[in-house]
Parts: structure tokens; sequence; C-alpha cells
């Protein structure tokens, strides 16, 4: 009994913290693809979110069909873990 009293504290506190950091929460500047404003919530002073942030470094590798892959890496340069292989069967000229 004292074990569900415990739990029912805990998660009403979790409750109570996580709608306390939704009211600081701001919509994403961006838009979908189908021109509606995006979903996604940032935490100012973001503006953007991860899928929309114009300063986002992208992978360096193409994908099958050809196009830029669009996830994000760290350095300009790098590749994702999906065209990691594609780092090694073109190497960086020196």
């Amino acid at each position: 009994m004292k074990f569900l009293s415990s739990l029912t504290l805990i998660l009403s506190l979790a409750i109570l913290t996580l709608s306390a950091n939704n009211n600081d929460l701001k919509p994403c500047a961006g838009t979908t693809k189908s021109g509606q404003p995006c979903n996604m919530k940032v935490t100012p002073p973001e503006t953007y979110c991860r899928f929309h942030n114009p300063n986002a470094i992208h992978c360096a590798g193409t994908k099958k069909d050809g196009t830029p892959c669009k996830m994000q890496v760290t350095k300009q340069g790098d590749y994702c873990h999906y065209h990691s292989s594609q780092s090694i069967s073109h190497p960086i000229n020196k």
C-alpha cells in the first residue's frame, strides 16, 4: 500500500513537471511540404524544430534515387549511419 501511494506521488509530480514544461514550448516556424504549419514544439530561444532548422548540417551521402540525404550530422562532409559505407568507397582527396 505504501508503494502505491509513493508511486502516485511520483506520477503526480511527473505530470506537473511535464505540464509546466509544455507551457514554455512554442510552435516551430517551419512549414510542411503541403504548406501547413509544422506541429512540432520547440523551446525558446529556438525557432525551428530539428527537421526545419535552416542551419542544420546534412549527410554528404546520396540516396539510391540520386537525391541528397537529409539526415543531420555533426560536421560538414560527414556521413550518416546509412551512408557511412559511401565515405569508404569515395575517400576525400587530400
